[in-house]
């Protein structure tokens, strides 16, 4: 699925689960900075808020519960940040 963006953000899948993420302009510097500094946990939890951030942990399968490890957490982010028309360390405005 491509992402679509929409006023509420733009919306995109990973792993078969729908995400909405802010536009990079509404982004929090947080976001940023801890993507700057290599701590994803805290960049993609900033983007996701709580509800969205239960639901990446929780996986796709919840009734199977799987870890996460941190090779999910960077793949979610570069995801995130191909939605957004950027590629892995590049930040573009979604149009």
């Amino acid at each position: 699925m491509e992402a679509e963006v929409q006023n509420l953000g733009v919306l995109f899948q990973y792993e078969g689960v729908t995400y909405t993420i802010p536009k990079a302009d509404d982004w929090d510097l947080e976001v940023f900075e801890a993507s700057e500094e290599g701590r994803f946990v805290t960049a993609v939890k900033s983007l996701l808020g709580p509800y969205q951030w239960k639901k990446f942990k929780d996986g796709p399968d919840p009734d199977n519960k799987p870890v996460r490890k941190a090779k999910d957490l960077e793949l979610f982010f570069t995801e995130a940040q191909k939605a957004l028309g950027g590629k892995k360390g590049e930040f573009r405005k979604a149009r």
